[in-house]
């Protein structure tokens, strides 16, 4: 569904599982309850080619703001900033995993270097 709506292209889909979390009414296509349902809305974009384009334009944005690699990204950094007493638009402010006497590595359990240890500026 979102590798659909990303390269712009309206989408006539169900209601099933994922795809009205991924794809809002009006946003990138249509959500569907019938077979007499897909063929109107599917008959109504093959006739409305701008009205469909504008939809494939929307159904773009919903993914590059929801579900693209750089927004999950950008969720994690503030995770990691929120865990290390960061806030964003703040001064910059400097933490180590020396900080939190660590030694070994949160997520891969590696014996951390003390003398090496990294650190972050947010």
């Amino acid at each position: 569904m979102s590798e659909t709506l990303w390269k712009g292209t309206p989408v006539v889909a169900g209601r099933a599982g994922g795809i009205p979390i991924q794809m809002l009414e009006g946003v990138g296509g249509f959500l569907i309850n019938s077979r007499e349902e897909c063929a109107e809305k599917t008959l109504w974009l093959l006739r409305n080619l701008e009205e469909g384009k504008k939809l494939g334009i929307r159904g773009k944005e919903i993914v590059r703001k929801r579900f693209l690699l750089t927004r999950l990204i950008g969720d994690e950094l503030k995770v990691y900033a929120s865990l290390l007493d960061t806030t964003a638009g703040t001064k910059e402010k400097e933490s180590t995993l020396d900080a939190y006497h660590e030694t070994k590595d949160p997520v891969c359990g590696m014996q951390l270097n003390q003398t090496r240890a990294a650190s972050i500026i947010h």
